[in-house]
């Protein structure tokens, strides 16, 4: 057989065995995999690799850049990412293919790889996706133009197998995105749903509460101090003051828990709420928190609470001490990003412990209430911390692995305003005198309510609803001896509530003194009572101490 006859046969059988290995998987890389070492096997060369544009390996429209996707051997990759502009590109962009040896002009410019100087490369254009480039480090001459000929078309079917990888790995990422969303969706109508009922508990409690506190203080009063009667008493005011921050972290968790919020640097935070966890406990608290931090608007006290929950699962991720780092970081979120947020600047927490991690099948239940695998704790923890973050705009997401600690990550949207004031810290004012109309629906509240302001020096009368204090308020005024100051339930049931009742009251007496009152702490309206026409706020339950506080501020201002 003649030599020529050799070559034929020997060209198609290269040929035909490239063609075999095209489009082995649905996978880019191993797609790749399979196709490139062949080809370098069956031909000779050293290194090949293929640059695909970000249009179609990231989605970004007009990027006008190229990422290298696939490269072997990976040890001689210098350049991972190029401008269209890089004569690469330029070389094939109005041919198949071309292809320079070393010494010609451009050869130096198209280099790519390491320790380069010799051989020849083979640049195709890949139907307008990309290209790729082959090297040869043993020729001394370019591709023949025939060799190249003969390739461009493995290379057009190569190409036809790249673009179903492609739309493969986008119909998997639209899946997967969508998949989601809707976990997203269910996560937020549970969380809804379960949050609806948790307010309604929370207020209903808190009106409990309210009633028992204020007893237990009353008789505190009247005890001598030190007997055994007013220290078991104290114990159970304390167990009602923890009882309060429960039901305040279902109302946080609930849609009632609108932050209030203010301009805040996160990083003072960050360390108060560690060194307030981590007070006698084994695990150390390690910080990286830049000095050009931004600023954000948060409710310091929910954001506080978020950050304390982080803090506390860290720490009883690791019985036996360890390190906790946490570091805040100026990030900014681009459209597209794998993320349920909104595209701009952003501020990210990120909580890591070195405990044993979390069980990949107990991740996505991570969040939802009640869950726990702790033999103590509510199981509110992370739910709640979900529900806070949701609510300032921002996002909380986890990593974590069996054996390789956990990751937490609170996104937050920055701030461009400058530094809030804070508020200042009032003491309980003496005992006060005067009357004061209280409207509540419950009887133990008005009751107990009615209890303390008469310890403490004031006359009391009492309404069942709106209606009923606008008569009396009336009623009051005709008689020359008008209320000192009114408190009003925001919630009645049934009947006309505190935000009806203030504005009536207030077209009846402008100059009227109203404090809102309500186990709904976290309502929008007790966060802006001034807004509404109140003078001051009390949250159910309230201790005798913050009761007279308020009065006798919004009654002396």
């Amino acid at each position: 057989m003649s030599e020529y006859a050799d070559t034929i046969i020997r060209d198609i059988s290269i040929l035909y065995e490239l063609s075999l290995s095209i489009g082995s998987s649905l996978d880019l890389k191993t797609n790749c995999d399979v196709f490139l070492k062949t080809l370098m096997a069956r031909k000779g060369l050293t290194f090949a690799s293929f640059w695909i544009y970000d249009e179609y390996v990231k989605g970004i429209e007009k990027s006008g850049r190229a990422t290298m996707v696939y490269a072997t051997p990976e040890s001689s990759v210098r350049d991972r990412e190029l401008p269209l502009t890089h004569p690469l590109f330029s070389a094939v962009r109005d041919k198949q293919s071309v292809s320079l040896a070393y010494g010609q002009e451009g050869f130096s410019d198209i280099i790519t790889e390491k320790g380069i100087n010799r051989g020849a490369f083979g640049i195709f254009a890949l139907m307008g996706i990309g290209v790729l480039k082959i090297y040869d480090m043993t020729r001394n001459a370019p591709f023949q133009q025939k060799e190249l000929n003969q390739l461009a078309g493995i290379m057009s079917k190569f190409a036809l197998s790249l673009e179903g990888c492609l739309f493969h790995e986008q119909v998997v990422r639209e899946i997967a995105e969508r998949k989601r969303i809707e976990e997203e969706l269910l996560k937020a109508r549970k969380l809804e749903s379960l949050g609806v009922l948790a307010g309604g508990i929370a207020h209903d409690f808190n009106n409990l509460l309210t009633a028992v506190l204020g007893n237990v203080e009353i008789v505190i009063l009247n005890e001598e101090p030190g007997g055994a009667a007013h220290a078991r008493l104290e114990e159970a005011k304390k167990a009602i003051l923890r009882a309060r921050g429960l039901t305040r972290q279902l109302l946080t968790f609930s849609k009632g828990g609108a932050p209030v919020r203010k301009t805040t640097s996160i990083g003072e935070l960050v360390r108060e709420s560690t060194a307030f966890v981590l007070r006698g406990s084994q695990a150390k608290g390690r910080f990286i928190i830049p000095g050009d931090l931004w600023r954000t608007d948060v409710d310091e006290n929910q954001i506080s609470q978020v950050l304390r929950n982080l803090m506390m699962n860290a720490d009883q991720a690791m019985p036996q001490g360890g390190t906790i780092t946490v570091q805040c970081e100026n990030i900014t979120i681009e459209a597209g990003a794998p993320l349920p947020l909104a595209p701009g600047k952003y501020i990210r927490v990120s909580v890591r412990d070195q405990g044993m991690g979390i069980p990949e099948e107990h991740l996505p239940r991570i969040f939802d209430p009640y869950f726990t695998t702790k033999h103590k704790g509510s199981g509110l923890g992370l739910a709640t911390a979900y529900s806070i973050v949701k609510k300032h705009d921002g996002h909380l997401a986890v990593e974590s692995a069996p054996g390789a600690g956990s990751a937490f990550f609170v996104y937050l949207p920055a701030s461009l305003k400058a530094i809030s004031a804070g508020e200042s810290t009032e003491k309980t004012p003496p005992a006060g005198q005067g009357t004061i109309l209280i409207m509540d629906d419950d009887e133990s509240v008005r009751n107990i309510a009615g209890e303390i302001l008469k310890t403490i020096g004031y006359h009391v009368m009492f309404a069942g609803d709106g209606a009923e204090a606008i008569s009396l308020y009336k009623k009051a005024m005709k008689s020359g001896q008008p209320f000192d100051a009114v408190i009003m339930d925001l919630t009645i049931p049934g009947g006309m509530g505190g935000k009806e009742a203030v504005r009536k009251l207030l077209e009846l007496h402008p100059e009227a003194r109203v404090i809102v009152s309500s186990g709904y702490s976290n309502d929008p309206i007790m966060a802006e009572f001034e807004k509404y026409g109140f003078k001051g706020v009390v949250a159910k339950p309230y201790t005798i101490g913050k009761l007279a506080a308020t009065l006798r501020d919004v009654i002396t201002h």
